[in-house]
């Protein structure tokens, strides 16, 4: 019961960390496209927009996000038997995978709508993913690491 409380706590505290990282991205990019719309964006601006996704969307990404962090987690821990790749990698890219599907279906299942607005541009696909990685080998660290 212990481990069953340690794991499933791990396993929000990541879905929470990939929530955390997603929202801000999402939010400068919408503070990027309005500055191009010549709107003024101040540093106000700024904060009472991050405050705002972190309550409004922040919540929400982290119900969606649930179902896929513990899938990648569930595969990543029965996929250690691949012998080239270490047990951090293989967290890392798993996790980073499956952020970009999540990217990928949500543009799919939604019509061609961007939701998630970091996901407009490359670069903020590229951070969706980075951060998809970062959770999943900030699981493993502290799940196979610090309370091994």
């Amino acid at each position: 019961m212990k481990i069953l409380f340690k794991n499933f706590s791990l396993y929000l505290l990541a879905t929470l960390i990939l929530t955390l990282l997603i929202v801000p991205i999402t939010s400068f990019s919408n503070l990027i496209w309005l500055n191009s719309m010549n709107m003024p964006v101040g540093i106000k601006i700024v904060f009472e927009v991050l405050l705002s996704d972190f309550i409004n969307l922040g919540a929400i990404l982290f119900l969606i996000l649930m179902i896929p962090v513990g899938l990648s987690l569930i595969i990543s821990r029965y996929t250690s038997r691949l012998p080239a790749i270490s047990d951090f990698a293989r967290y890392f890219i798993i996790s980073a995978l499956t952020m970009w599907l999540v990217l990928i279906g949500t543009v799919e299942l939604l019509y061609e709508t961007e939701v998630i607005a970091g996901n407009r541009t490359s670069i903020g696909t590229f951070l969706h993913v980075m951060a998809g990685g970062l959770s999943g080998g900030i699981f493993y660290k502290l799940r196979y690491k610090m309370f091994a």
